[in-house]
C-alpha cells in the first residue's frame, strides 16, 4: 500500500511500474520486421517487373513480321582464344590433306533440319522429302569452308595430275571468291599482326604470316556440336565437296 502523502509532496516511482521501457525494444523490433518485410517485397516486386521488362524487350526485338528472327534458334557460341598456326595437313595435296579437308564440312553439318520453320522470319528452306513441317538450311560458316574447299580443289587439280572434283564450273569458283570475301569482311578480325622476325628494316624482316598469333574465336567445337545436333542426317545433298558430286 503506497503512503499517505501530504500536501503538496510527491512519491517516487517504481522504476518497473508505468516504465515504457520493456515495451520500446517490442515496438522496435516489431517496426524493423515490418521495415525489412516491406524492403523485401519491394525488391521482389521490382526484379520481378525488370524481369518482365527485359523478357518483353527480348521479345520485341526477336521477333520481325510476328515471327521469331532467325538467329534465335542458335545458341551462344562461346569465345575463345586462338593461336593461328601453318599446319601441312591444310597445305599439302595428299589424300590424308584432301580428307581433312572434306571433314571440315561432314554433309550432315552441311545442312541443318529446321522444325516448324514458319515460326521464324526466314525464307523457304529445301523441303525434307520425309517431313511437309521440317525444312533444310545452311549455317554460313558451312558454306563458306565449301566455297574454300572448292577453290583449293581447283588449285591442287594444277599441281597433280587429278581433275578437280568442283562442280557448277567457272561460275560456282567466281561466285565462291565473292561469297568468301563477304565473309571475311562481316567477320573484320582486327587482330594486331607482327611480322615473323624483325632485322634491320621493312625490306630485311621477315613476312607477315600470322604465325603464333592469338585470335578470339568462336569456340568451333560449339559450332561443330550445334551443326550436328541439328543437322539434316538423312539429307543426300550437302556442303562436303566430294559426296555432291558423288
Amino acid at each position: 500500500m503506497a503512503p499517505e502523502l501530504g500536501k503538496g509532496e510527491y512519491a517516487k516511482i517504481d522504476d518497473n511500474e508505468g516504465s515504457y521501457s520493456e515495451f520500446t525494444p517490442r515496438k522496435k523490433r516489431t517496426f524493423l520486421q515490418r521495415y525489412i518485410f516491406t524492403r523485401i517485397n519491394t525488391i521482389i516486386l521490382a526484379s520481378l517487373l525488370a524481369t518482365g521488362a527485359c523478357a518483353l524487350i527480348w521479345a520485341r526485338s526477336n521477333l520481325r513480321n510476328g515471327r521469331w528472327h532467325p538467329q534465335t534458334m542458335v545458341p551462344r557460341i562461346p569465345v575463345v582464344p586462338k593461336t593461328f598456326h601453318m599446319t601441312d595437313t591444310y597445305m599439302s595435296y595428299t589424300e590424308h590433306s584432301n580428307e581433312a579437308w572434306d571433314d571440315l564440312v561432314p554433309i550432315q553439318h552441311g545442312l541443318i533440319r529446321l522444325e516448324d520453320p514458319y515460326r521464324y522470319d526466314l525464307q523457304p528452306g529445301h523441303a525434307d522429302p520425309e517431313d511437309p513441317d521440317v525444312a533444310w538450311f545452311a549455317i554460313s560458316v558451312f558454306h563458306q569452308l565449301h566455297c574454300l574447299s572448292a577453290i583449293r580443289d581447283t588449285i591442287r587439280a594444277l599441281h597433280t595430275d587429278q581433275p578437280a572434283r568442283i562442280w557448277g564450273g567457272s561460275n560456282h569458283l567466281e561466285h565462291c571468291l565473292d561469297y568468301i570475301r563477304q565473309g571475311l569482311m562481316c567477320a573484320g578480325d582486327t587482330t594486331i599482326e607482327w611480322p615473323a622476325y624483325v632485322k634491320t628494316g621493312f625490306m630485311d624482316d621477315g613476312p607477315i604470316t600470322g604465325e603464333g598469333i592469338a585470335h578470339q574465336c568462336r569456340d568451333w567445337d560449339s559450332v561443330i556440336k550445334f551443326g550436328s545436333e541439328n543437322g539434316a542426317l538423312k539429307s543426300t545433298v550437302g556442303l562436303n565437296i566430294s559426296r555432291v558430286i558423288e
